[in-house]
């Protein structure tokens, strides 16, 4: 009986097996088959013909039958018999080799077929000789059957999965036939060894003439195959290696699937050569398998290990007679926007710029204020994490510039860099926070294949970080990004980042004829500003790019009729993430308002975080905001703020603002309505502010006062309203005011008149408190204005002295208007600053002063007229 050479079987290893899809172009040729061969293999037909006397489920591999050649492991066999299970069937012939000697024959797994595992049964005259385990995975067996004093043998597949499979034996040998001969693959490239994998299972072919193309790290090669393993069903493929001394193979990640980790096997002819680990961060990795033309096949099983679906990738084929195949391309930058293109593994990834429709736009990426030409946002949500990698195969350094993406969610995360796999932990730890600075790094990569980012969650919360401005020793954007232009105080409102639990200022009214709401502060009205709101558990924030501008002031103070419950704040100044050497300011409810100069020369952004209160919530403003740059007043609204304007005493009633534990109490009673009133020490009164301390809350309210030289009023008990005793105090911008400082109230005393000096003040607060639970109400009514008293000369302080300091606020003054400030005089302070009476604020004013100072301090007597220059 002559059949083709056996060939070794592969190793018994059980795996689970489906139907395995192939269809590759057959690019390589055979090994040609002799004229011999050929006959032989007629022979060998004609001999199965035959011999077979029964069977189930098989065919005859012949050159004019039914199955004309079959492949194991990459062999191609003309003669044969090949048996083809379905679901649970068993298969199986019986021979007559009467008059035989001997029997061989190759047993394996058709490839590219059904493949459960199953187990050959070989009985010998009904005796059983051998059983033999095979899968889709085991080597092809090399069986030699002494039959001299056989007369059939038997050959059955039992113990077949519910998914059948296709097995068969080939390569018939007897002592009188010889049809062993097969044809192996002659490999020419790369993309023949990938075309010439057998029993891929759960993968996929990528080849020059296909459309699927192989990227792993950023590379793109050639041709090659994937293994993607999904749930708990590994992938498997095999190539055939007779006559090689080398094969070679380079495998990763393939770029874009999932992240899950797989454990890789390489056996050569059914013994386990090594084990890799496989994951998403790891690097390509180049194996050399030493075959020595004693192995015929190289098999590849790949488990996964975390029921995720990645896929790896094999590709860069080589062996000892195909040292120069192209291997991969590799990508070159050009620009910044060549390298956010070309990265790979993008998991809650978005890449800018978003092309938002056909007419509109691309959507910018903006980090503390600055627009960016391109980049990569990763987006961490609760316990997912971020990721993306980048090629560095062509670079000797990687540079990019991460920050907090503007206007998306905030909570702090951590960023793990890996080089080819290895974490570098040369920057420490790297905490990601909504309100941290621009950082630039730069990362050695003269012998990385890759670089990959991580961005973990840290709140269980969500998050969203930029990176942006990639660029290496080669390649760069022109201009990576843009700042605001601004030329207002508006500007700088609008062109704010991050707002959380803030908001800007005007408000548009909600109706068709409803004027916007603007931000109040002591009675002020800016024309525009941010309020920022802390809550319980949560800190309210805002930054301001200052790329373009050397120093940046504003005005901060608490927000009229907001949040009045007498809960002082701490507001804190950071500059590029370092804390101003003023911050944190306190904050309160009776504060003055107060005016802030940061000098931000050479800082990209502030951030103003005003911290949660742990009982409740409050709000401030900021506002009246001025930009600077070399020495220049580059952005001022003209009028940033308005303040009331009182004709009686109602109208200072009407435009008191904070009232806590105060009601106002105005008479706007209708033509026909008697008019509602209460009484003070007998007295009738249709408008006031009564006031009701509790226990532990005080009560107050504040007037404001710029317009004001004196303020007068009456306070005094609401007749029948509570008997007990309580204290006021009156405080002008926020110092207490010593003559009003815990005036004693109580339920019997005479009305009271109080005159408050306000010629320099902004707001005056009045706060009773008392210490008992009951309530008690006093009144404060007859409100008034006086003018006042007239600053003397050269008084601008307002302290009714001539000094140092009155010269000092002259020259400041004078210096403000040379670089096209605001003087910061009001009309009282201006009038007592301009000695020469000629309308200007000069540094002429300022030396008069300062002589005028000093000779005071000499003891001699001068007047204005000695030291002013005589024109």
């Amino acid at each position: 009986m002559q059949i083709k050479k056996a060939a070794a079987s592969l190793a018994a290893f059980t795996l689970l097996c489906t139907a395995v899809p192939f269809a590759p172009a057959q690019l390589s040729s055979l090994t040609a088959i002799s004229a011999h061969a050929e006959n032989a293999d007629a022979d060998a037909a004609a001999f199965l013909t035959g011999a077979v006397t029964d069977g189930s489920n098989y065919k005859i591999v012949s050159a004019d039958g039914e199955v004309t050649s079959l492949k194991m492991c990459e062999r191609v066999y003309n003669n044969g018999v090949q048996f083809a299970m379905k679901w649970s069937q068993t298969g199986g012939i019986t021979l007559d080799v009467s008059g035989c000697k001997t029997l061989s024959f190759t047993a394996g797994h058709v490839d590219d077929n059904v493949g459960s595992d199953t187990t050959m049964k070989i009985l010998l005259d009904g005796e059983e000789y051998q059983s033999i385990p095979l899968s889709g995975t085991s080597e092809l067996k090399e069986i030699t059957l002494p039959v001299q004093d056989v007369s059939a043998v038997q050959i059955s597949f039992t113990g077949l999965g519910s998914n059948g499979g296709v097995y068969a034996i080939a390569g018939i040998k007897t002592d009188t036939l010889d049809a062993s001969a097969y044809g192996s693959p002659i490999y020419l490239s790369s993309a023949d060894i990938a075309a010439h994998v057998f029993n891929l299972n759960n993968g996929t072919y990528c080849l020059p003439s296909g459309e699927n193309k192989l990227k792993m790290s950023g590379r793109t090669f050639e041709a090659g195959v994937t293994a993607d393993p999904n749930w708990n069903s590994g992938g498997y493929f095999g190539i055939n290696v007779e006559g090689l001394n080398t094969l070679s193979v380079t495998f990763g990640h393939v770029d874009d699937t999932d992240s899950g980790s797989s454990k890789l096997e390489i056996y050569l002819d059914g013994n386990l050569y090594n084990t890799y680990e496989l994951t998403e961060r790891m690097a390509l990795q180049t194996v050399e398998l030493p075959v020595k033309k004693r192995f015929s096949s190289a098999i590849f099983i790949i488990q996964n290990t975390d029921n995720k679906s990645a896929s790896y990738g094999f590709a860069d084929f080589k062996t000892d007679k195909l040292t120069d195949a192209p291997a991969d391309s590799a990508p070159e930058y050009t620009t910044g926007k060549d390298i956010t293109d070309a990265a790979f593994d993008l998991k809650n990834c978005t890449v800018y710029p978003i092309e938002t429709g056909k007419y509109e736009e691309p959507n910018p990426l903006s980090i503390n204020g600055r627009d960016y030409d391109n980049g990569i946002v990763m987006n961490v949500n609760w316990n997912q994490s971020a990721g993306f990698g980048i090629n560095t195969e062509h670079a000797d350094e990687l540079t990019f510039t991460v920050g907090h993406a503007d206007g998306l969610s905030g909570e702090s995360s951590m960023l793990h860099i890996y080089l080819d796999g290895q974490e570098y932990k040369l920057l420490g730890e790297f905490k990601m926070t909504e309100h941290m600075p621009l950082q630039t790094v730069t990362l050695p990569v003269a012998k990385v294949q890759s670089v990959q980012f991580v961005l973990d969650n840290c709140d269980n919360s969500s998050g969203s970080y930029g990176f942006t401005d990639f660029r290496t020793s080669t390649a760069a954007d022109a201009v990576p990004f843009t700042v605001p232009e601004r030329k207002t105080g508006e500007d700088l409102v609008n062109d704010v980042f991050n707002p959380r639990n803030a908001d800007i200022y005007p408000i548009p009214g909600e109706g068709l004829f409803d004027d916007p709401e603007l931000l109040v502060m002591n009675g002020r009205a800016y024309a525009n500003g941010v309020v920022l709101s802390n809550k319980w558990s949560t800190d309210a924030s805002v930054g301001f790019n200052t790329d373009e501008i050397d120093t940046l002031s504003f005005t901060v103070g608490h927000a009229d009729d907001k949040n009045k419950t007498g809960q002082s704040s701490k507001l804190r100044i950071y500059l590029d993430g370092t804390e101003d050497y003023r911050s944190p300011l306190t904050l309160t409810e009776d504060m003055a308002l107060r005016n802030i100069e940061l000098d931000v020369t050479d800082v990209q952004s502030v951030v103003l975080i005003l911290e949660k209160n742990v009982t409740n919530s409050s709000s401030y403003g900021i506002a009246n905001l001025m930009a600077e740059k070399d020495d220049k007043v580059v952005a001022e609204d003209e009028e940033p703020f308005t303040v009331p304007s009182y004709t009686d005493s109602d109208s200072i009633i009407n435009q008191a603002y904070n009232l806590v534990n105060t009601e106002r109490f105005v008479n706007n009673a209708g033509e026909y309505e008697l008019p509602e009133t209460f009484s003070v020490g007998g007295t009738e009164y249709t408008s006031g502010l009564i006031m009701t301390p509790k226990w532990n809350e005080a009560a107050w309210f504040g007037v404001n006062t710029d317009e004001i030289g004196q303020l007068c009023c009456k306070i005094g008990h609401v007749d029948g309203e509570g008997s007990e005793a309580a204290t006021l105090t009156v405080y002008a911008d926020g110092d207490v005011y010593q003559p009003y400082a815990e005036l004693k109230l109580t339920a019997d005393m005479a009305q009271t008149e109080l005159t408050i000096p306000a010629r320099d003040a902004q707001s005056v607060v009045f706060c009773i408190r008392k210490t008992t639970s009951s309530n008690t109400k006093y009144a404060i009514t007859d409100f008034s204005m006086k003018e006042a008293t007239p600053r003397i000369l050269g008084d601008v302080s307002g302290n009714d002295e001539i000094g140092a300091d009155d010269a000092q606020m002259v020259l400041k003054a004078y210096v403000n208007l040379l670089a096209g400030k605001k003087d910061g005089l009001n009309d009282s302070k201006r009038k007592a600053a301009d000695i020469d009476g000629d309308g200007e604020i000069t540094a002429t004013d300022a030396q008069i002063i300062l002589k005028y100072y000093v000779n005071m301090l000499a003891g001699k007597d001068v007047t204005w007229e000695d030291l002013i220059p005589k024109k």
